[in-house]
């Protein structure tokens, strides 16, 4: 049976280092990490034109300062979870897929914070994807008009910016349920919830010099984002009790074991 567990948190909760330190673990026959939303940087990537386009777009919404764009080149990356996921199943086979981020869980929280803490207006929506495309080559944009297409009938036509805004101001079990009709992909079996104080979220943030600074990198929003991200979980946890969360503790033995009983396939 194929299996999916996610490792799920705020920007600088160490959704990577655990991935990465779970993956020296397991063993690489069944296990396949899938790094959402840094698909490329994986070497069983099966876009990784496209994932560095759809990053692009992101770090030239950090400079700008752009929140609709930065929202929607979230959203894109997103897709791309459904793509990279069914790649890796019938690909290479793989028998658990461990993932960093959700798009069901990830993107109501983060739609939540857009709208209410980042002023994404109705105004800056009208021409994101204009601007985004000024962004991009046409060969790229080609590829990313193809993703937004792939979900069109889902939604039924509505414009995409106008679709995330209007979702956002829904109950969170309502947000689930329309985003797993959207990105169409299943449930995790299992999520790690990372969930470290707030000043340590902003000192390895601080201390990341190989980026643009995200436009939400502040102690406002990230605590913000934790907390939508909370709810959004217990909301999926009450609605699919089946689905096992691991809430991590902030350090210690305590902290090991709840990663050690997360991706032991004996539980």
């Amino acid at each position: 049976m194929k299996q999916l567990f996610s490792i799920v948190g705020t920007d600088g909760s160490g959704k990577d280092y655990r991935l990465a330190q779970i993956m020296a673990k397991v063993d690489p026959g069944i296990f396949f990490p899938l790094s959402c939303t840094a698909y490329h940087h994986s070497a069983f990537c099966a876009n990784p034109a496209l994932s560095r386009t759809l990053q692009r777009l992101g770090e030239e919404a950090d400079r700008k300062s752009d929140a609709a764009l930065k929202g929607i080149s979230l959203f894109l990356k997103m897709l791309l979870f459904g793509q990279e996921l069914r790649h890796l199943q019938e690909s290479h086979q793989a028998k658990v897929v461990l993932s960093t981020r959700h798009p069901v869980t990830d993107t109501p929280a983060y739609a939540r914070l857009f709208i209410q803490q980042l002023a994404m207006s109705a105004e800056d929506r009208t021409q994101v994807l204009s601007r985004a495309q000024s962004f991009v080559s046409p060969t790229e944009w080609k590829s990313v008009a193809a993703l937004l297409s792939s979900v069109k009938d889902r939604m039924n036509m509505e414009p995409i910016p106008d679709f995330i805004a209007r979702t956002a101001r829904l109950d969170w079990t309502e947000q689930l349920k329309v985003y797993i009709h959207i990105f169409n992909i299943p449930l995790p079996d299992r999520i790690l919830f990372l969930n470290p104080p707030t000043a340590t979220i902003l000192e390895r943030l601080q201390a990341r010099t190989d980026r643009v600074r995200e436009t939400h990198e502040q102690a406002l929003f990230i605590q913000t984002l934790n907390k939508y991200l909370e709810q959004a979980l217990s909301a999926l946890c009450a609605w699919k009790p089946e689905i096992k969360l691991y809430a991590t503790p902030n350090t210690g033995e305590a902290l090991d074991n709840t990663i050690r009983s997360f991706f032991s396939l004996d539980n």
